[in-house]
C-alpha cells in the first residue's frame, strides 16, 4: 500500500503534499484547530512503525520516536512498478532491495 497525504486549510484549499519517508503506510494526523503540531505513524516494507511529529505551519516532519532495532531502513529502497496481466489489467507491485544492487 502506498499512502499519499495532502494538507488543506480550513476552507478546503490545498496547501501541500506531505512528504513521507518513502513508499509505505501513514496514519494519524488528527488534531484540533488550535494545534501547531500533529503526530503520525509511518511503516513500510523496510521501515518499522515509526512516529513523526508534523509542524502544520511549515510542513516539516521530524522523527519523534522509533523502535530500537538492529536494522537501518536507509540501507534499503522500495520501488513501485506496474505490470500488465494477461487481460491487460495493470497490476501494482513493490520491489524492495538493498541500495546499490543491480
Amino acid at each position: 500500500m502506498k499512502t499519499q497525504v495532502k494538507q488543506f486549510d480550513l476552507k478546503g484549499k490545498s496547501e501541500r503534499e506531505i512528504e513521507l519517508p518513502g513508499i509505505g503506510t501513514a496514519n494519524g494526523f488528527a488534531g484540533k484547530e488550535t494545534d501547531k503540531d500533529v503526530y503520525y505513524s509511518f511503516t513500510s516494507f523496510t521501515y518499522p512503525p515509526t512516529i513523526f511529529k508534523y509542524d502544520i505551519a511549515n510542513g516539516k516532519s521530524t522523527l519523534y520516536e522509533k523502535p530500537k532495532v538492529d536494522f537501518n531502513p536507509e540501507d534499503y529502497e522500495t520501488k513501485q512498478v506496474f505490470y500488465n496481466s494477461k487481460d491487460g489489467t495493470k497490476i501494482p507491485m513493490f520491489i524492495t532491495y538493498k541500495k546499490g544492487l543491480e
